[in-house]
């Protein structure tokens, strides 16, 4: 029953997703000005910096910095069609990436002769079963791999291309 509904709103899910991203980083814009705010009031006023009034300012500047960095980090990571999660644990040829978790985050450019860009999660990862899983900065190891570009183009040239019509799954082999 919970796949079935996974599958029906695949669409909404995603959506939503995407735009929790979108939040995060607003919401990290959000706190840093709340923090400036603060403190120019707290200046303006001519207000003794109290410890408490500075940890909160800069509790919230630090926040919003993490919060924003994250969100932009992962939009910038997830920007195009060619990045995506590999199960790394299924590809044993890949021996220049040390990574101790099931996945990777994979930005692949099928044309291009550099490396393949890569991120491990080694801490916190959110919406894990989903195309885009959100990785905050700074719970995640990135690098660079050309092992895993020569797999990936592999895997492309072998891949079944599935396109989403009226409601149905319509594989195409070519």
């Amino acid at each position: 029953m919970l796949e079935e509904n996974q599958r029906e709103h695949r669409d909404l899910i995603s959506f939503l997703q995407i735009n929790s991203v979108w939040f995060a980083g607003a919401g990290g814009l959000v706190a840093i000005f709340l923090s400036a705010l603060t403190m120019v009031r707290l200046k303006q006023k001519r207000i003794r910096h109290k410890t408490s009034n500075l940890n909160l300012i800069v509790v919230g500047l630090f926040a919003g910095v993490v919060s924003f960095a994250s969100a932009y980090k992962h939009l910038a990571f997830f920007s195009g069609d060619d990045a995506g999660v590999f199960l790394y644990e299924a590809i044993p040829a890949i021996d220049d990436i040390d990574c101790n978790a099931p996945i990777l985050l994979v930005k692949w450019e099928p044309d291009s002769k550099k490396p393949t860009a890569w991120r491990c999660p080694t801490g916190v990862a959110f919406n894990i079963n989903s195309p885009t899983p959100f990785l905050p900065w700074g719970s995640y190891e990135e690098g660079e791999s050309s092992k895993l570009n020569e797999v990936m183009t592999i895997l492309m040239k072998n891949a079944v291309k599935i396109e989403k019509r009226r409601h149905l799954d319509v594989i195409i082999t070519s």
